[in-house]
């Protein structure tokens, strides 16, 4: 029991590795009395997770942990770890030292098997995407495929938790021919996921010309991505207005602000708004739908709107102003609908 809390006490502070590390480490305890002292990490690296068992000597704490590689236990000879060599219990931050030399070391070993391959292609799109900051490269195990994936920065302001660097873009290259990769956009989990998730759903990646290269092909997926961000935080605004305006909603799209729905109650009658906004607000209008409550008929009637005054270049007030006159002027319309 004594060398069990000896163990415990050797790992507190690892509740900070989240935030100390620079990615998202899983550590979980291997749950077995008869070896306390047993750990798995699993640390996401090229849109996959690699996962390392730690060892620990439970009979003497303070002696540096050792390792179980999965797969491609050549990448690192443990010995060569200076962080192994400067292993000190006391200090929580140790144990963190050789996860971020291990993670180094392994980006590298597959970094210099992404250089590897002879085609000249392949040699100058690894060469020149290993320039970018972050890259991480995997070859697979049959060596018939090369994953490069690269963060990109797009700033979300106004979002929980911006996120900068939060999605990934990665290029498949098929060792035999590497002549056009396969891509695809990817995202961490997080506060943000599935904002990503409505932005991406829909949008195609850009297309690849015959002479373009990954590393020109990386601004245009950016600028595609600040253009959905963009968009985005002027439907966002647009929404806001709208509440400050016309009071609570009865619901509201709150991920990509599509939509949003009032109850409206004039004399003798009650209907309810809803404002639908374009993906590419305020390029084009926002479409209005009205609906009288109750429903009389048993079959929900509506009116759209969607060719009233509108300009672009319009301020948020002033663009909410123009939707509640064109609200008031559809009201005997919406009498006569209600009366049906």
């Amino acid at each position: 029991l004594k060398r069990i809390m000896e163990i415990e006490r050797t790992y507190q502070g690892y509740g900070t590795l989240l935030s100390i590390a620079g990615k998202p480490f899983k550590l979980t305890k291997i749950e077995d009395l008869r070896t306390p002292d047993r750990f798995t990490i699993r640390i996401p690296y090229c849109l996959r997770s690699v996962s390392w068992h730690i060892l620990f000597n439970s009979d003497e704490p303070t002696i540096p942990p050792d390792f179980i590689f999965e797969e491609e236990e050549d990448f690192i000879n443990l010995a060569d770890l200076s962080s192994i060599h400067h292993w000190d219990p006391s200090n929580p931050q140790t144990l963190t030292d050789i996860f971020k030399e291990l993670l180094h070391a392994y980006g590298l070993y597959h970094r210099k098997e992404a250089l590897s391959f002879p085609s000249e292609r392949l040699q100058f799109e690894m060469s020149t995407l290993a320039e970018v900051a972050g890259a991480e490269f995997r070859v697979s195990k049959d060596r018939t495929e090369i994953y490069c994936c690269v963060p990109l920065s797009v700033e979300t302001s106004n979002q929980p938790d911006s996120s900068v660097g939060s999605i990934q873009l990665q290029f498949t290259f098929r060792t035999q021919d590497g002549r056009i990769p396969d891509k695809r956009l990817s995202h961490h989990s997080g506060p943000n996921a599935t904002m990503w998730d409505n932005l991406l759903q829909g949008n195609k990646l850009p297309i690849w010309t015959s002479d373009m290269c990954c590393i020109n092909y990386i601004p245009l997926v950016k600028d595609m991505l600040k253009d959905l961000v963009r968009d985005m935080m002027h439907r966002r605004n647009m929404t806001m207005h709208l509440i400050e305006a016309f009071g609570s909603a009865l619901e509201y799209d709150g991920y990509n602000y599509q939509k949003i729905s009032f109850c409206f109650d004039v004399p003798n009658l009650c209907f309810v708004a809803t404002f639908s906004l374009p993906m590419d607000f305020p390029s084009k209008q926002p479409t209005i739908t009205v609906a009288p409550v109750p429903i009389k008929t048993g079959k929900e009637k509506t009116l759209v709107n969607n060719s009233y005054p509108f300009s672009p270049r319009w301020t948020f007030p002033e663009m909410v102003r123009r939707i509640r006159v064109a609200l008031l002027d559809m009201i005997s319309d919406i009498k006569k609908l209600a009366n049906e």
